[in-house]
């Protein structure tokens, strides 16, 4: 531990106090907009650049579903507090969101000096380092992620000269080549203290999949699943220390100091499982190895680093491992490939080599070993297939015939100086019986019932709220049974249910296996609220002619808003020859038209919708024929998803008079706003106040938004008013009297929160 790194962790605790009161939700989407949004749900930042450069100690930043490819080389801008972790998370559920780096030869995402960071539940692949901590940080918690395919010369996750960084629950799979030979790693830590390394599923590396090295010092590698190294390169899967830069080592002797492997499952290495490089005091303790070396190559190397000054591995501990081989052609256990080494110590290991002998060569003869068992360990699945953490865990468990493992374990495993292992690899206590038990698995009478738990993601928003569970029960439940608080129900492990009526609810999770289940319920754990009607923003610029028109956008609109486009023509379709970026689609029951086409007492009112993109431009509007009259509106706090109305209502009035009534509808949602419109084939002439008096009993806040007259062609006239229905039920026509006696065409359009 470097004293800038303790003085760093000082002042972020004072600063924490400073900022927690200001902590807040920050949102990211694919249609975001980093110059006109604001963060929030509804005016999202399009980059992870944007967000976490505003983010303070507290904050969530909330990345909607979807695919980003961009980068992020945090080294500025908001960090963390004790107790005040900026958060990164999937807000629509873990790995709904894919970070894939633009540029191969950059970090897919860099903690540089960062402190108090979370990510959460994202995937992130590609990327010199795909996910990347540097530079002095410190408290960083990788979870759930799903990380993958690093490019040339990467790492899937690299870590160095940082403190307290905790790799958790992740997958964690195929790392980059080396341009110079060689293969990269999945987890590399490097001069990285007090660290972790846990529940991860690390799978398909070419050499080795992690490591901790470079004077790394006290960090513990628990309860991961590490698989199918692909290659026959030369190096073990894991390994205390390996070789390191000297320019590196930043004054270390040793390439790992205290290191611990613990609970950890580790097969089909041909190379072996794991090397000792020039460390000092590795535990590797309760580990199950399963089909790890080769004809000429051991199970567990000794060798040195390729830095000078380390001198060689002194003290290095093997207690309470399976090591087992199911086709029977174990070599040496305990490799010595070059290197000196003193304090070597093995014991109460169980050895399995499918009946045949176990070799008595190297560093160790296994068959003098103190407490040493070989019979077959008996497990559930050996030579099974997996493809998840839980699934291979699965085919190594320990069973009831596992009478080489059972209780034969060293029962000093708990104690200084020995690592703890307190508990086996899904969390059950050691000892069981009258001792350890030998391997990644302690039994007691025999697989455990699960113990229920689960999350949600969100607990809290406007109806319709979808919500996105998942299931945190440990003990290998095989069945799950939710209830929702609302009628619904689901046997799935990890479902999304939508809540649509505003209450709070309580949900309860059923977890069982073979052994029994339990359930797990929280009151009040979702609560949907009332959303708040949409609102008018602006209307853009009218446009009229007597060939295409583009109308101009509304200011001020902002990602998600609803664009409405309101067209008046002489009774002549329209449409749009020009999307310019964004996505128009007619309105249902648009156009309304009345009289002879192209004639002086004919109009037709055409209505297209878009959801403003953030970048899309304005729109072109095919010549009609005679004329055309066009403006735009914009609308914000509308549904995201889907159609933004509840109900639209057409019709027309081909009597000329003043009177003018837009026909309503039943909405069957609260908090509607209703966007009446009417266009009318007089007046021939240019102008602004042509229509009045706006009235509607069932809504309240009645107000023209647009007036508009034009003489192109035969001319034309287009008004529009908003209203809002607080609750749901028929609206009825709305009422407006016209300057001029006419034809019309009339929509009314109840946009939905």
């Amino acid at each position: 531990m470097r004293f800038s790194r303790v003085m760093t962790v000082v002042l972020l605790l004072l600063a924490g106090a400073c900022t927690a009161a200001f902590a807040k939700d920050v949102f990211v989407a694919t249609n975001g907009n980093d110059t006109t949004g604001d963060g929030t749900i509804t005016k999202p930042y399009a980059t992870l650049t944007k967000a976490t450069s505003v983010a303070v100690a507290g904050d969530n930043i909330n990345m909607r579903a979807g695919t980003y490819v961009q980068h992020r080389y945090w080294d500025s801008g908001g960090d963390g507090a004790a107790g005040q972790y900026i958060t990164i998370s999937a807000y629509d559920g873990d790995l709904s969101v894919v970070f894939q780096a633009d540029n191969t030869g950059m970090d897919a995402i860099c903690f540089h000096a960062r402190h108090y960071i979370k990510l959460i539940g994202l995937e992130v692949k590609q990327g010199s380092n795909i996910v990347h901590a540097d530079g002095g940080s410190q408290y960083i918690y990788i979870q759930r992620c799903y990380i993958h395919d690093a490019s040339l010369e990467g790492d899937c996750i690299k870590v160095n000269q940082c403190d307290y960084v905790y790799v958790e629950d992740n997958e964690v799979a195929v790392p980059g080549n080396r341009s110079s030979g060689g293969y990269q790693e999945c987890i590399d830590f490097l001069d990285t203290d007090f660290s972790a390394q846990r529940d991860n599923y690390v799978h398909d590396f070419k050499d080795m999949a992690l490591y901790t090295k470079g004077g790394s010092e006290n960090n513990v590698i628990e309860r991961n699943v590490i698989s199918n190294q692909t290659t026959t390169y030369g190096n073990p899967a894991v390994g205390f220390g390996q070789q390191t830069d000297s320019n590196l080592m930043d004054g270390a002797t040793y390439q790992s100091y205290n290191c611990v492997y613990r609970n950890n499952i580790i097969r089909a290495s041909a190379m072996g499982a794991i090397g000792t490089y020039d460390c000092y005091h590795g535990y590797f303790y309760n580990n199950t190895v399963y089909n790890c070396g080769n004809s000429t190559h051991g199970i567990v190397h000794q060798r040195p680093s390729t830095t000078k000054e380390t001198p060689k591995t002194t003290g290095v501990y093997f207690f309470n491992n399976v090591f087992l081989d199911t086709a029977g052609d174990m070599w040496t256990v305990y490799e010595n490939r070059s290197g000196t080494y003193e304090d070597w110590q093995t014991g109460n290991n169980n050895y399995y080599n499918n009946g045949s002998p176990i070799p008595s060569s190297g560093i160790v003869n296994p068959n003098t070993e103190s407490g040493a068992t070989f019979g077959n360990p008996t497990l559930s699945n050996p030579t099974g297939t997996a493809t998840t953490w839980q699934g291979w865990v699965d085919c190594y468990r320990i069973t009831s015939s596992s009478a080489a493992l059972i209780d034969h374990g060293n029962t000093s495993a708990g104690n200084s100086p020995y690592p703890a292992v307190s508990a086996d690899i899904e969390g059950v206590s050691r000892p069981q019986g009258s001792g350890y038990d030998i391997g990644a698995f302690e039994y007691g009478s025999g697989p455990v019932p699960p113990v229920a738990n689960f999350t949600g993601n969100p607990t809290s928003g406007t109806a319709p709220l979808t919500v996105a569970f998942t299931d945190t029960s440990t003990g290998s439940p095989t069945s799950w049974s939710w209830t929702f608080g609302d009628g619904g129900t689901s046997t799935a492990q990890s479902p999304s249910h939508v809540y649509n009526t505003v209450n709070s609810y309580t949900v309860s999770l059923t977890a069982t296996n073979a052994q029994g289940s339990d359930s797990e319920t929280k009151s009040n754990y979702i609560t949907v609220s009332v959303a708040s009607t949409p609102t008018f923003v602006a209307a853009g610029s009218v446009a009229s002619g007597t060939g295409t028109i583009t109308p101009a956008l509304p200011a001020g609109i902002a990602s998600n808003d609803i664009l409405l486009l309101f067209v008046e023509t002489a009774n002549q379709a329209c449409s749009i020859s020009n999307q310019n970026g964004g996505t128009w689609t007619a309105v249902t029951n648009s156009p309304q038209y009345t009289g002879t086409a192209g004639g002086t007492a004919a109009t037709r009112l055409t209505v297209f919708w878009s959801r403003y993109n953030g970048t899309q431009g304005a729109p072109t509007v095919s010549d009609s024929g005679n004329h055309q009259i066009g403006r735009m509106v914009a609308l914000r706090g509308a549904t995201t998803s889907g159609n933004p109305w509840d109900v639209t209502a057409g019709g027309v009035e081909a009597t000329a008079d003043t009177s003018g009534a837009i026909p309503g509808a039943t909405t069957t949602v609260d908090k509607c706003l209703v966007v009446a419109a009417i266009a009318t084939a007089l007046p021939d002439a240019t102008g602004t106040a042509n229509f009045s008096a706006w009235a509607n009993a069932n809504l309240t806040s009645v107000t023209e938004r647009t007036d508009n007259t034009a003489n192109a062609g035969n001319g034309g006239g287009l008004a529009i008013a908003t209203g809002e229905k607080a609750t749901a039920g028929v609206y009825g026509s709305t009422t407006v009297t016209c300057g001029s006696s006419t034809t019309k065409g009339m929509l009314s359009i109840a946009i939905k929160p």
